[in-house]
């Protein structure tokens, strides 16, 4: 577990705007991962654990919200090395426009839409507040030196880990 590295607050815009005045190109990818969706109990809280085993967030779902877990390639949950499942909240619309929720099997395995996304590489261990508390409450996301701030969205900004990115997306530009 990385949970004893050193993180340094920032606001995600002024951050990726440093980033891209220091040289560092966004580029665009599409998500390829499928999950396992279910509808989160309002309250329900998750703990969101990156590859390595960092605790990244702890997010508490509210009224529409579906849990997500990463899908193995064979179409069962993943676990990473520590047994964890890399689990996360996102809330009713966003499931339905990242997923193909027409072609959701019984079992809540669903493919990805494939939509464009903009992403950054952060350049140090940061930490950002993003909106996945109870109701909407702001809570810590902490992102690994090598991981990456997803920028589709300036008023959105979240973190992915640099192996969960590797896993679940594919560049388009590279």
């Amino acid at each position: 577990m990385k949970n004893t590295q050193q993180f340094s607050q920032v606001d995600p815009n002024a951050y990726a705007d440093r980033l891209i005045g220091d040289g560092v190109k966004p580029f665009q990818a599409r998500k390829k991962g499928a999950v396992f969706a279910r509808k989160a109990v309002p309250g329900e809280t998750v703990e969101v654990y990156t590859e390595d085993g960092l605790l990244e967030a702890v997010e508490t779902a509210s009224e529409g919200m579906m849990v997500l877990m990463r899908a193995a390639e064979n179409g069962s949950i993943y676990l990473n090395p520590s047994g964890l499942a890399n689990k996360w909240l996102v809330s009713r619309e966003v499931f339905e426009s990242k997923y193909d929720t027409e072609n959701i099997r019984m079992d809540g395995f669903v493919r990805p839409r494939g939509g464009l996304q903009t992403f950054i590489q952060c350049d140090r261990n940061i930490s950002l507040l993003v909106p996945w508390g109870e109701n909407g409450a702001l809570i810590e996301q902490k992102v690994l030196c090598g991981g990456y701030l997803n920028i589709t969205d300036r008023t959105d900004i979240y973190g992915i880990a640099a192996e969960e990115f590797e896993a679940t997306y594919r560049r388009t530009d590279s």
